[in-house]
């Protein structure tokens, strides 16, 4: 079997297991509804008390004036014991007159055989056997009135029936229609007399069922379009082909489209939709020039024959541009004019790469930077045993930026390049290349600015990603320093280097800590690069007291074979710790975005902007990855830090260059606008198919596998655990074992969308899984996956950064049945980010993120090889949100990109303004003015009016103008204050937390602390210390609210 049957083991057990049957006339020695969770449709009117879950809504009518009682008793929502399945869809009456359907009803019944004991029975105390009998049946039926019931003609299917309603709309008619179990059941604590066992006989198991329609359904209406959405109108034209053709009823949906016409529609309760990959290899025309776009032949080749492989890439992209404008006459007269938009930018696009073409044909400089880049990027995957092809988008996003990366008055500085390819795609690969061509050719031009500090600054949100991406980079940065070294009379003596620049939790910020933090097991430690870039080697660390500094080296013993680092390379040129950044600034720095809050309380922070010694040390690229982590509330605070950060990295009428990427993002241009007050441009644009935008192309021969279940009728702690039992036990399956096929699919990846539920769900993953395992390997004769099966473990925000890259050590090198292999990852949004193990490929999404661009950014961690992945997405019944992408799964999942939601930036609102604002203002004063001391604003005040306060009124004007008198006011107030503290003894320092009163600023914890101490209110104003946790009034208040209690008390 390959890989897709193989797959498909684990869907078709998961059926057999959650909804049944595990044989076609299976006999059960325990109750079906013990058996089986799911499929069920139970008597109309059957209640008992439940397990309540967490968080359960409080769900409404439907508000349409067709809603009456009758829809009210087959909905399930007070209950939550389903008694009813369907479909809602659309016919056009005037092809279906009559509204005739064929309905083909497929399940499963189970009647008691008592008397048949046998020893497993006298142990589970039963002596009842339960007898499956499936029943298929096809009617034909006529829709004719506006709502009813239809029987159905089958003694089997006693008191199950059909309802319908419709409504017409324009050529369409809208119907909705149900199975409907119609048995009552009550039993004797509600005042009935009936049993257990009367209520199971009284059930249909396995339920679903298939409508049939000769002249075909019609696709339904969409609903909330926006026209005035420009993203909206986009999406709309390049999804224009995906149609939506039911939803499923307290279930799910399917359909089968042949022909580009659906005939037949699907009431099912697991459905599963393959999201088929994008091809990096770009379009078919030029298929056949990839394969030789490698590094190595762009370090080696003369200048015809890389202009020569490069102008193909570009002519074959503008054979593909004009090709999708001869396709726009065909277009509806709706879609032409953003089709049009679209070809545009894809033509700017084109000239832009035509300019940096031309510029890399006439100027040597650019093409030596070019090839030593090249060879960086070649000598780092020669030591992975891998020769590296560029895909066509990484070199189209080189040239695309390689003027406004040379030249730094280019007007494209205007433009905030956001690289836009879906996850595991290559974005780190292209801006590490840009980065590198960047360092080289800053050396080479001895007119360009900026050579001596940190040229490249990298920010990412989360800290398992920076680290992530931190020995990446550390793996160019070295490959890069070995070729300075040996070609030193060309590229000078001062060493390319790498800083890494995150939270105290995870390095330390003084170089007195490093020894005692590599003596220990502390969960701050400067150790984060594990392993030698070349051979893999562990590495040493050593804290150089005499030059304070912290020594990284590869000791590869001599008896193995050669490390280029080792040998060639004394110190891999890497930094952890706060100090010794600051006293030599690295030429790459990777941090996390919330650090930059550091720039208002750290004089030595501004170095990394060129800001103490030389204003043209500062950097010349920004890279900002995962833009759409920046938003609400972190988003809103770093684009008030972002104001200082670009102007005091701007100088001489010179923007620094920024360029960002991302896997999922909608309203870029606005988002962009209020971050970086620039304009957005994406690459690759889009063109007038989402299926095709040259540089990348939907692949039909390579998917993941999504699969729906939803908790309708259980708990969702309970088929979480069902979930996993079964896919743990899959792998005990011999065709999956065969050919080591488990090494990839025997670790199972638990996504929660909150740590309260993951923690909840521990015990539950750790304990009773065990006990379902043995009871689901007992049904099938197998041997029970528990030998070695070992306790979860965990990726989420209580892990100390020092486990974090053992855990994914055990993830990437241990086998199945390996000591230490892990089963079970319990995982939080840490894993939507920078987590990137190939043998991943099993997942359960247990509660829907709280975006969709989380959702896809989690679930792309499975899968990455071709071909790979399973994710099996639960959805809690009691949840609007839930049921209705439960209900539409087939739909949603077709377009899944175009759910993402509007990100939200508003760095000048009030809240933000009272956060903030002042600390921006600070930090222009301290880089622009080289203020040092609080009382330097006395001599300074004219220039703070005349050469800050604009730079900040500038921004405000282009990004939310309807603040700026209120921002206006504030800052005078608070330059009052600042100005009238400075004629007292008192103020001595701008921030200090153990001296409040006289310092000028304090942090919200410190200020909080205080102030809750009841002693005194600090005069001091307070301000963030880092964006972490940009939302700490809450905790603040409780703090202070406790205190006082405490204080009436005593």
């Amino acid at each position: 079997m390959d890989v897709e049957d193989k797959r498909d083991i684990f869907i078709q057990r998961l059926k057999e297991d959650l909804i049944g049957p595990l044989k076609k006339d299976e006999e059960l020695n325990v109750s079906p509804e013990s058996t089986y969770l799911n499929g069920i449709l139970y008597p109309a009117n059957f209640s008992e008390p439940e397990e309540q879950d967490d968080e359960v809504e409080t769900v409404p009518k439907d508000s349409d004036d067709t809603y009456d009682e009758i829809k009210d008793r087959i909905s399930n929502n007070k209950t939550r014991k389903p008694s009813s399945m369907g479909l809602s869809f659309c016919l056009d009456h005037k092809k279906n007159e009559k509204l005739k359907l064929e309905i083909k009803i497929n399940l499963g019944i189970y009647r008691p055989e008592i008397g048949k004991e046998n020893d497993e029975d006298k142990k589970n105390k039963t002596s009842i056997h339960w007898k499956r009998k499936e029943i298929n049946h096809d009617q034909k039926i006529n829709l004719s009135k506006k709502q009813g019931w239809l029987d159905i003609n089958n003694e089997d299917l006693n008191n199950l029936q059909i309802w319908y309603e419709k409504k017409e709309q324009k050529d369409l008619t809208h119907i909705t229609l149900a199975l409907v179990n119609q048995n009552e059941w009550t039993p004797k604590g509600l005042g009935g007399s009936d049993t257990k066992q009367d209520q199971i006989e009284r059930s249909f198991f396995q339920t679903r069922f298939e409508l049939h329609s000769e002249s075909g359904f019609e696709p339904r209406p969409l609903s909330n379009y926006n026209p005035e959405d420009e993203d909206e109108k986009i999406y709309e034209l390049i999804y224009r082909n995906n149609k939506d053709y039911c939803s499923g009823f307290n279930c799910t949906s399917d359909w089968d489209l042949k022909d580009k016409q659906v005939k037949t529609i699907k009431a099912v309760w697991l459905t599963q939709k393959d999201i088929y990959s994008v091809s990096t290899e770009g379009d078919k025309d030029f298929y056949k020039m990839a394969s030789e776009l490698t590094a190595k032949s762009f370090n080696k080749d003369s200048l015809d024959v890389i202009k020569k492989k490069l102008n193909t890439l570009i002519a074959s992209y503008q054979k593909w541009i004009d090709s999708e404008k001869n396709k726009i006459n065909g277009l509806k007269p709706i879609l032409k004019d953003q089709a049009k938009k679209n070809i545009s930018v894809c033509e700017s696009a084109l000239n832009r790469m035509k300019k940096g073409l031309e510029k890399l044909s006439k100027e040597k400089k650019i093409l030596e930077a070019f090839r030593y880049a090249n060879a960086v990027i070649e000598k780092q995957h020669t030591w992975k045993n891998f020769e590296f092809s560029w895909r066509p988008f990484q070199m189209g996003f080189f040239l695309l930026n390689v003027e406004s990366i040379i030249d730094q008055k280019s007007e494209d500085r205007n433009f905030f390049d956001l690289l836009w390819f879906p996850t595991g795609g290559g974005k780190t690969e292209a801006y590490l290349f840009i980065s590198v061509f960047l360092i080289f050719y800053s050396r080479l031009d001895k007119n360009f600015k900026n050579t001596n500090g940190t040229q490249i600054i990298m920010r990412y949100t989360l800290r398992a990603l920076t680290i992530d991406q931190f020995t990446r980079v550390a793996s160019t940065i070295c490959a890069a320093e070995i070729l300075r070294k040996e070609n030193e009379k060309i590229f000078g003596n001062k060493k390319i280097t790498l800083g890494l620049w995150v939270g105290i939790k995870q390095t330390p910020n003084w170089f007195s800590e490093v020894e005692k933090a590599l003596s220990s097991q502390a969960e701050s430690t400067p150790r984060q690069l594990i392993n030698c870039p070349c051979c893999n080697e562990k590495l040493l660390y050593t804290a150089d007291k005499n030059n304070k500094e912290l020594k990284i080296q590869c000791v590869k013993p001599e008896t193995k074979n050669s490390c280029e680092i080792q040998e060639k390379l004394r110190v891999i040129p890497v930094s952890t710790v706060d100090e010794c950044l600051y006293e030599n600034p690295p030429t790459f720095l990777l941090a996390t975005i919330d650090k930059f809050a550091q720039l208002a309380r750290k004089d030595e922070a501004l170095r990394f902007l060129g800001r103490t010694d030389s204003l043209e040390d500062s950097p010349s690229l920004i890279i900002q990855d995962e833009l759409h982590l920046i938003a609400g509330p972190l988003g809103t605070l770093t684009a008030l830090y972002e104001t200082a950060i670009d102007s005091l990295c701007s100088h001489d009428n010179q923007k620094v260059k920024i360029i960002g990427s991302t896997a999922t993002i909608k309203s870029a241009t606005s988002q962009v606008k209020s971050l970086f007050n620039r304009q957005s441009f994406q690459f690759p644009p889009p063109g007038i198919d989402y299926q095709n935008s040259f540089f990348s192309k939907i692949d039909r021969s390579s998917h993941r596998k999504y699969v729906a279940l939803s908790s309708n009728g259980r708990s969702d702690k309970y088929l979480l655990q069902m979930v996993a039992t079964s896919l743990l036990q899959s792998g005990m399956d011999k065709e999956i074992n065969k050919n080591n096929f488990i090494n990839n699919y025997g670790t199972i990846v638990a996504y929660f969308n909150s740590l309260k539920i993951l923690s909840s769900s521990e015990p539950m993953m750790n304990e009773q899984v065990r006990d379902t395992i043995q009871i689901i390997a007992n049904r099938r004769n197998e041997k029970a996956r528990l030998e070695k099966l070992s306790p979860p473990e965990e990726l989420s925000g209580r892990k100390k950064s020092s486990e974090i890259p053992l855990i994914r050590e055990r993830l990437m090198s241990l086998n199945f049945g390996d000591p230490g292999f892990i089963d079970i990852v319990l995982a939080t949004n840490m894993i939507s980010v920078g987590i990137d193990i190939r043998k991943l490929n099993l997942m359960i999404v247990n509660g829907q993120p709280k975006t969709m661009s989380e959702y896809i950014q989690a679930t792309s961690r499975v899968g990455r090889e071709k071909n790979s992945g399973i994710i099996v997405s639960l959805y809690n019944h009691a949840k609007v949100r839930d049921r209705n992408r439960y209900e539409n799964f087939s739909f949603w999942h077709s377009e899944i990109y175009k759910g993402v939601e509007n990100t939200s930036v508003t760095p000048f609102s009030p809240n933000a303004r009272d956060k903030a604002l002042h600390a921006l203002l600070i930090i222009l004063c301290k880089g622009k003015l080289n203020m040092r001391n609080p009382k330097d604003i006395k001599n300074n005040m004219e220039k703070v009016k005349k050469e800050i306060l604009p730079i900040i009124f500038d921004k405000i004007k282009k990004v939310d103008p309807d603040e700026l008198e209120y921002a206006k006011k504030e800052l005078n107030n608070f330059l009052e204050l600042w100005l009238e503290r400075s004629n007292t003894k008192e103020l001595k320092y701008f921030w200090d937390d153990y001296k409040p009163n006289e310092s000028l600023l304090i942090s919200f914890e410190s200020y909080a602390a205080k102030k809750a101490a009841g002693s005194y209110a600090p005069v001091a104003r307070p301000t963030p210390n880092s964006l972490r946790d940009v939302e700490p009034g809450v905790e603040y208040v409780c703090k202070e609210k406790i205190n006082q209690t405490n204080a009436k008390t005593e």
